[in-house]
């Protein structure tokens, strides 16, 4: 496994969901809230970027399997591996939320779904993206 072709498509799917929110996330309702695929694209992109550090500090394809789409072990597991990532107290609340976010989007349920807010997420994305690019 290469770690570059994890932050490469990282970096693909966070673009992708800068790209659908460009696109219509200035559309009425999603004002706030950008389009569930925004969400899905951007949580999945975390979770690669993440996966990158774990790779690169030698996790094998078996151990990563273990993480899953635990979003918030993910980044803990790489934080521990050298990803040098300074959250702010209302950053590291986020990550601790965003397995619930990811599931909801994974396994849709009826009714409203709860999601952050987008540019908090995004910002959140960016951070982690740079960390891990310096990794």
């Amino acid at each position: 496994m290469n770690a570059l072709a994890f932050i490469r498509e990282s970096a693909d799917y966070f673009v992708a969901a800068k790209a659908i929110d460009d696109e219509i996330g200035d559309d009425r309702g999603y004002e706030i809230l950008s389009p569930k695929a925004c969400y899905y694209n951007a949580f999945h992109s975390l979770a690669l970027a993440a996966k990158a550090v774990l790779v690169n500090a030698g996790y094998t394809e078996n151990h990563l399997k273990t993480v899953s789409h635990s979003l918030s072990q993910a980044i803990g597991e790489a934080r521990k591996s050298g990803l040098a990532l300074l959250l702010t107290p209302e950053e590291e609340r986020l990550v601790g939320l965003l397995d619930r976010y990811y599931l909801r989007l994974r396994y849709p349920e009826s009714g409203e779904i709860e999601l952050p807010v987008w540019g908090a997420l995004t910002d959140l994305l960016v951070k982690v993206l740079k960390a891990t690019i310096q990794a």
